[in-house]
């Protein structure tokens, strides 16, 4: 039982710190596979393979076009993706830890005893591909870059009560700007 606790409080706080990181200075940002890229003027790609050289980013566009950015006008980076692997992962271990649990008196049941070791792999492969296809419908959307600049200008597209599209600019002052 402790060595499971510990190896929860393993994976929690290896997912905290894996997914806990956002950088504020570019060159700092590591390669990215898949991800978007929202510039100053609030123009927004999406890109594949980031890679990041000094104070400029240059990244393969949706259409195969390469692009190329300086720091200056890139206001956030962010890494797109899923949850299939954690899904899988703690659906796995989850379904090993509950068929182990619940067929542990079936040692004494003659007919359940030949079918323990089936059941619990079983029950382990099942809760895996469930929890690996209910982390495939979450998406996840990180930040790794995002810039602080001392005023900033967001524009913002929303539809307000009566569905009426209205186009919005956000203004952003940082006082504790560097």
């Amino acid at each position: 039982m402790k060595r499971l606790l510990l190896l929860c409080i393993y994976l929690t706080a290896f997912t905290l710190t894996e997914y806990a990181q956002e950088f504020d200075n570019i060159s700092n940002v590591p390669p990215i596979k898949k991800g978007k890229i929202i510039l100053i003027d609030g123009t927004m790609i999406n890109f594949k393979k980031l890679s990041v050289s000094s104070d400029s980013v240059s990244f393969t566009g949706s259409q195969s076009v390469i692009y190329k950015y300086h720091q200056k006008d890139i206001y956030k980076l962010s890494k797109i993706g899923n949850y299939a692997l954690a899904g899988a992962l703690s659906g796995g271990i989850g379904g090993l830890i509950g068929a182990a649990l619940g067929s542990s008196d079936w040692d004494n049941n003659p007919d359940l005893k030949d079918m323990k070791s089936t059941y619990i792999v079983g029950a382990a492969l099942v809760s895996t591909l469930i929890g690996g296809i209910v982390g495939a419908c979450i998406k996840k959307d990180k930040i790794v870059y995002k810039s602080s600049k001392p005023i900033s200008f967001d524009p913002q597209f929303n539809f307000l009560d009566e569905n009426k599209p209205v186009f919005l600019i956000t203004c952003k002052i940082n006082i504790n700007s560097k």
